[in-house]
């Protein structure tokens, strides 16, 4: 009998670490330097990933992301007179106001509209609140979660918007890193901030993203997940060798 059970167990074992593998990359531009921020208050950034020839199921996504110093400077009272941080000159200044009051952004998972952010899709994870962000810049990963709305076709841009919520104090990094230096996947894409459309591949300074997907897209119809198929062949061999030793006796 325990002859019989190794092979068994060597197949679920394989399923497990199949189950548990990271999937493609289908944007990624961290091996860049950092350059600066923009406001999601004020800009409503969004940056631009494409499939390629394969379709995917979207996993996650993973955005370089911080608190702005006027919060740090509001706190202690004190008027940010040095923040520069302004990626374009037209972005209007707001008000200051104190760290932690409620303030929090969402991302968000978009079609493309002629290399502009057409609809929503889905919402990538829970709202990322003001008070878990920090002054220094940190990853923070969203995970789809929407079964079928996960799915992304083949040959298709879409798009990650950050959404700002009640006057966040959140900021997107990007990087400056000159045209050439960027990942073809990344530099054949797009960004977006207070309306402006910019080319990665034009010094368009790409907000930093990493966003990771399985190949295959998922049903529409809801399938048992992995863990739950294991547990029930587990339980049938375990049935099936009950009623074999019963037999016997």
């Amino acid at each position: 009998m325990r002859a019989r059970i190794r092979p068994i167990a060597a197949i679920l074992a394989s399923a497990l670490t199949l189950n548990a593998t990271p999937g493609t990359t289908l944007f990624s531009d961290y091996a860049n330097s950092l350059g600066d921020t923009v406001s999601v208050e004020e800009s409503m950034p969004a940056e631009s990933f494409s499939t390629g020839a394969s379709a995917y199921t979207l996993t996650s996504v993973t955005l370089k992301l911080s608190n702005s110093d006027e919060a740090v400077a509001t706190a202690a009272g004190l008027p940010d007179a040095a923040r520069t941080k302004q990626r374009h000159a037209g972005s209007k200044s707001r008000g200051f106001k104190p760290r932690g009051v409620g303030g929090f952004v969402t991302v968000n998972l978009y079609t493309d509209n002629n290399t502009d952010p057409g609809t929503l899709i889905t919402q990538l994870g829970s709202a990322l609140f003001d008070t878990s962000l920090g002054s220094a810049p940190a990853d923070y990963t969203f995970s789809c979660t929407a079964g079928s709305l996960c799915s992304l076709a083949a040959n298709t841009r879409y798009w990650i918007v950050v959404t700002p919520g009640n006057d966040t104090i959140a900021e997107w990094w990007y990087t400056r890193d000159p045209s050439g230096s960027l990942p073809a996947n990344v530099d054949s894409e797009f960004n977006e901030d207070t309306g402006r459309i910019n080319v990665n591949a034009d010094n368009g300074e790409p907000y930093i993203m990493e966003v990771f997907a399985t190949v295959g897209s998922l049903p529409t119809t809801p399938v048992p997940p992995s863990l739950t198929l294991v547990l029930t062949g587990l339980l049938c061999v375990g049935l099936y060798f009950t009623r074999r030793r019963l037999a016997r006796t």
